[in-house]
């Protein structure tokens, strides 16, 4: 005979309650296991979610990667960099060799014999123009102007500040100053500064430094274009007496200094192909090349302040890539 509720003493609306909650607790069967079972499933299935995680931010570090490097083989063809060099050099030495060849055979130059030195300065945005072109590269290369006022304000202004520098402990260790600052003064060294600063920088800067700041590295690179940079100056050292040996290894060695302190400013203003006009034509605006013959303390203090202010953006370069791949593998490690 069946038992009522009634005579059981069990109130029905507490049956009723009581049979919703073990059928809720039927949708839910992890809750019935013990509190050392529910932390072990939950472990379980937080394991499962890390692994799914890890899985997938190396997955796409590994895509990120291969992306990367796809950029830099297009980017930074040794095939691309070769063809530009030797586009940049045999250009520039062609087109000043007729005047050389007068000069050192002790003939007065013709006039334009002049002028075919003068466009021997476009020989590197000349060959700049080539190679992107047929890389599919022009805007890279030449698009490249826009940065903030204060950069373009500071590139002619920063070789002045360090040629001045080296003239103020010239003349705190009792030195003779003749001249505080070499600006242009003729028509041809005014021509000058225009045709060097964009003949030389959208090769140089354009072209070079990306893909040897890509292939060799924040410090090396700059180095490197620097030693491009001065070799091409071999057609301008050239006298009748032949080439000072010593005063174009100091030459070499400038070149690669000043690189350094380009590719900072280059890199910090978003590589704007204007800043580095700007620099190179600062470089124009006080030539340090115009000391006279003989004041080798002098030259030797500009070259020792160059040396300090290239240490300190090659110390900021690699700070900076070490800064950015952090960030990089951070962002990698959180998707």
């Amino acid at each position: 005979m069946q038992t009522t509720f009634a005579q059981r003493g069990t109130p029905a609306s507490f049956t009723y309650e009581r049979h919703v909650h073990l059928a809720r607790r039927s949708l839910r069967p992890d809750i019935r296991r013990p509190p050392l079972a529910r932390f072990v499933v939950e472990f379980r299935k937080l394991r499962t979610f890390s692994i799914a995680s890890s899985v997938s931010a190396v997955t796409s570090r590994v895509q990120s990667a291969t992306d990367h490097f796809s950029v830099r083989s297009k980017s930074g063809r040794l095939g691309g960099l070769v063809s530009f060099v030797a586009l940049a050099w045999g250009t520039t030495w062609l087109l000043s060799l007729p005047l050389v060849s007068s000069q050192v055979r002790g003939q007065a130059p013709h006039p334009l014999l002049f002028a075919l030195a003068g466009a021997s300065a476009f020989g590197p945005s000349l060959a700049a123009f080539i190679v992107a072109r047929r890389e599919g590269t022009l805007r890279q290369v030449f698009g490249r102007f826009r940065s903030r006022p204060s950069w373009l304000v500071a590139a002619p202004l920063i070789p002045m500040g360090l040629h001045l520098a080296a003239r103020l402990v010239e003349r705190a260790l009792g030195g003779d100053i003749v001249r505080w600052f070499w600006l242009p003064q003729t028509s041809a060294q005014v021509a000058a500064l225009v045709a060097f600063s964009l003949g030389e920088e959208f090769g140089w800067r354009g072209f070079a430094h990306p893909r040897l700041y890509e292939r060799c590295g924040p410090v090396l690179g700059p180095l490197a274009t620097g030693l491009i940079w001065g070799i091409w100056h071999l057609a301008y050292v050239v006298t009748a007496d032949g080439i000072d040996v010593p005063r174009f290894a100091m030459m070499l060695l400038e070149f690669m200094l000043w690189a350094l302190v380009i590719a900072w400013l280059f890199e910090r203003a978003q590589r704007s192909i204007a800043v580095a006009i700007g620099i190179h034509a600062g470089g124009h605006l006080d030539n340090s090349a115009q000391i006279l013959p003989g004041q080798w303390r002098l030259q030797g203090l500009v070259l020792s302040v160059l040396a300090i202010a290239a240490l300190l953006a090659a110390r900021s370069l690699k700070t900076a890539q070490l800064r950015k791949a952090r960030v990089e593998y951070a962002v990698a490690t959180d998707r």
